[in-house]
């Protein structure tokens, strides 16, 4: 057998289309989770709503937890974001940074703005009623 006659030999033992015993596959569907409608909420999408849904506990001043502690309530929280001026970012990270030193625990920038807008809100909504 000369090598050309080899060759072809290995070729057609290697073809797969001439063997014999080939299984048919059924197919998978790579679509079945996703929605019909286009824009629907997908599994990922309800994921995200559930991750904002958060609560914080509601506790405290700053001030008065260094006093008297941390009480344990719950209150609803949402993202939102806004601008605030330069030298308030540095006021903040320096309360961060003094809280941290004399508690040895970390301070949220969110915390702060939160209760800050406790007392700030509080004030502006009594003053317009009068």
């Amino acid at each position: 057998m000369t090598k050309q006659d080899k060759l072809k030999a290995m070729l057609k033992a290697r073809n797969p289309l001439l063997e014999t015993k080939r299984e048919a596959v059924t197919p998978v569907d790579l679509y079945k989770d996703r929605t019909e409608k286009p824009n629907e909420r997908t599994e990922r999408a309800n994921a995200t709503t559930e991750r904002l849904d958060r609560t914080v506990d509601i506790q405290t001043s700053v001030l008065q937890e260094i006093k008297e502690g941390v009480k344990d309530e719950k209150r609803p929280t949402e993202r939102y974001s806004f601008e605030i001026y330069t030298d308030q970012k540095q006021k903040i990270e320096d309360l961060q940074y003094q809280y941290k030193k004399k508690t040895g625990k970390r301070l949220s920038a969110s915390r702060i703005l939160r209760e800050a807008l406790e007392v700030y809100l509080k004030q502006a909504l009594s003053a317009l009623k009068k």
